[in-house]
């Protein structure tokens, strides 16, 4: 509601000026608080900063001795860039030496030179990598409708590429995008299209294919439990059983588990004893034993059956080559559950049918066949290998410890040394040292990064903090008896910074000083237990007093450099030990710096975090304050102005009655 207008003034006095004043002497306090929410919006910032740098040097100090840290990660030195590589995380140091006889090799064929205006009939043919088979129905065109059909289904196999031979001609390329034996490039063309271009001539080898069986009841002669390609017996000695698969069979493999029931007898034996003491008697120098009481009793003693525990019992394959039956016997051992029979190695003939299978056992127990696996050729399908080839198929060769090792790709070789990817580049005349070690620029990297960041906390706290501790507070404050004591606190504060003796601010100091300063337990030797014995401290001997006392950390360089190439290990104990061997890291200056540091800047609860939130707490409930006196003084202004209003109305009526009377009575007024 709008303030009453006041008439114009009737006793002499301003009365909207003194309205003014009377509200704005209210408002004074209001003021205060504004000036308080504008200064703890500033003290807000300078904590979340404060929040923020601690927080940069705790993470810091826990990325150093993190699974992902820098002394976690390794680096693989070459003495040859033949050899380039990774390592995975804390694995062990090692130096191992290869050398490269061979590079792997990507299988590359070509066509011969095909005319463009050269129409080829429809036709089925399929290309097969790593036992991967793309199928092509073409539908006939010339060749660049061909080249279109197998860049389509090119996938991950192979590509495709065409050269100009003339302005009417082309050969095309094909290059086995798998490397190795493995990325061999084979065709089948039943309808010779292939061979018209050239790209495959001679007949590749005969297709294996291996099979897990699955086994049906029929096909046993005696009853045994099955699940699927499991079957076992225990009850009886043997079982036959009859192989459904009969044709091309080159190569069988058999896994299987035993069960033994253990059998013990019991044999019981006499064993001696003698009871009572044993009585010396002594007679000058003699010294005579007495009689002892000798008594028999009989023990029991288990015997353990060791009998046909070596050989368990035996296979029996009977089959046919050339038309001629045959059998072969498998004995099986205990010590030995995988056996493999190549036919290729028994038999010229390469086309063996299995009629049977025995199995014989001559143990007391279960005999539980995990798994059959057999390979077959497939019959009906012709592989042709190409005719014109630029690069064959070819494994990498090298040579680890004397011994010649083969690998079907050049990069990410996992497999050779463990926990290591290699990457082959060329051939090499002589060994190449490989050696696994801390990657030391890394390492310095980090605790620079470290040090930064300790000197950034540090320094942001004492730029907000120069109060000098031998000042008197009370040479801040007003000679005023009347000004307020929170006067002399915001000028303490706009003097000396926002940090300004706050304890919380003054117990970090205090704590980033003694972990600086601290020394830690180590186990290695040399032993570095402080951060001084590696470089890194407040000033060289010598230095200015005003730099050592400022606390920020500097780092001498070459001491740093030469504790990490000789005792990196040590390096890392001062920043990170596992003082029980319990695979967990707990103590270390890098350790405690991060768990000191965690009650400081953690978001919800911590020492920082509940000092902004009293902050804000603070502003929201002096806007609150604000807010409710703005309405009473906007009321008490209206009040002001009804009575000032009401006054003047009195003066202005009190005139006029006067006047009133003056001229009744006749009373003129004297000039």
């Amino acid at each position: 509601m709008p303030a009453p207008w006041i008439m114009p003034s009737q006793s002499g006095i301003d009365t909207q000026n003194v309205i003014s004043k009377l509200i704005e002497v209210e408002r004074i306090p209001l003021k205060r608080l504004e000036e308080d929410n504008r200064r703890n919006e500033i003290r807000i910032q300078a904590w979340e900063e404060l929040r923020t740098k601690a927080k940069k040097l705790s993470d810091v100090s826990r990325d150093i001795y993190s699974f992902t840290g820098p002394f976690a990660n390794r680096k693989l030195y070459s003495s040859d860039d033949a050899i380039t590589g990774t390592v995975s995380p804390n694995i062990e140091e090692i130096n191992q030496k290869i050398q490269i006889l061979q590079l792997a090799k990507n299988h590359k064929i070509h066509t011969r030179e095909i005319q463009k205006s050269e129409i080829f009939p429809p036709a089925k043919f399929s290309i097969l990598v790593d036992n991967q088979e793309v199928e092509f129905d073409f539908k006939g065109g010339n060749i660049t409708i061909l080249e279109k059909l197998l860049k389509e289904k090119a996938g991950n196999l192979y590509d495709i590429s065409s050269v100009n031979i003339r302005s009417d001609a082309v050969i095309l390329s094909i290059t086995s995008k798998i490397s190795g034996s493995k990325g061999r490039l084979q065709f089948k063309d039943p309808d010779d299209l292939l061979k018209s271009l050239e790209l495959i001539g001679q007949k590749g080898e005969k297709q294996e294919k291996e099979e897990v069986l699955e086994y049906q009841t029929t096909e046993f002669s005696n009853p045994v439990d099955i699940i699927k390609s499991t079957f076992s017996f225990s009850n009886i000695e043997k079982v036959e059983y009859y192989f459904p698969l009969q044709e091309n069979i080159t190569e069988v493999h058999f896994q299987f588990e035993y069960h033994i029931e253990e059998k013990k007898e019991v044999r019981k034996e006499r064993e001696k004893l003698y009871l009572g003491p044993e009585i010396k008697n002594k007679i000058g120098d003699i010294e005579l034993l007495g009689p002892q009481i000798q008594r028999e009793r009989l023990t029991e003693i288990d015997v353990e059956d060791k009998d046909n525990r070596t050989s368990l019992g035996k296979l029996i394959l009977y089959y046919e080559s050339a038309g001629t039956n045959k059998s072969y016997e498998i004995p099986f051992y205990e010590n030995k559950k995988n056996y493999s029979v190549s036919f290729r190695e028994l038999e010229e003939n390469d086309m063996i049918k299995i009629h049977r299978i025995e199995f014989i056992k001559n143990f007391g127990g279960t005999f539980q066949v995990k798994e059959i696996k057999i390979k077959k050729i497939i019959e009906g399908e012709t592989v042709y290998r190409p005719l014109h080839e630029i690069d064959p198929p070819q494994d990498a060769k090298l040579l680890i410890n004397g011994v010649e090792v083969y690998r079907s790709s050049n990069n990410d070789l996992t497999d050779i040394i463990p926990g290591v990817s290699l990457n082959l580049h060329k051939i090499t005349s002589k060994e190449v040292e490989l050696k696994v070690e801390y990657d030391i620029s890394k390492i310095k990297e980090k605790i620079k990064d470290w040090v930064n960041a300790y000197n950034d906390l540090l320094l942001f706290i004492k730029q907000n903090d120069k109060f000098n501790r031998d000042q008197d507070f009370e040479l801040n404050r007003s000679s005023n008896p009347n000004e307020r004591i929170e006067d002399g606190f915001r000028k303490l504060e706009d003097a000396s910074g926002i940090f300004a003796g706050d304890p919380v601010a003054r117990r970090l100091v205090s704590l980033l000083a003694t972990l600086t300063s601290s020394a830690y337990p180590t186990k290695l030797k040399p032993s570095f237990k402080t951060l001084a014995q590696i470089g890194i401290s407040t000033g060289k001997p010598g230095s200015a007093w005003q730099d050592i006392k400022q606390g920020l950390l500097t780092i001498d360089e070459s001491i740093l450099d030469d504790v990490l190439m000789q005792y990196p290990d040590s390096v890392k104990e001062l920043f990170a030990l596992d003082k029980n061997e319990d695979a967990v890291i707990d103590d270390g200056v890098g350790y405690k710096m991060n768990q000191e540091l965690e009650p400081y800047v953690r978001f919800a609860g911590g020492i920082i975090t509940s000092r902004i939130e009293l902050l804000k707490e603070q502003i929201k409930q002096n806007k609150k304050i604000i807010y409710n006196k703005e309405l009473s003084l906007g009321r008490k202004e209206e009040m002001l102005r009804k009575k000032f209003g009401n006054m003047e109305t009195n003066i202005q009526n009190t005139k006029n009655m006067g006047k009133f009377l003056q001229n009744k009575l006749g009373i003129k007024k004297e000039d």
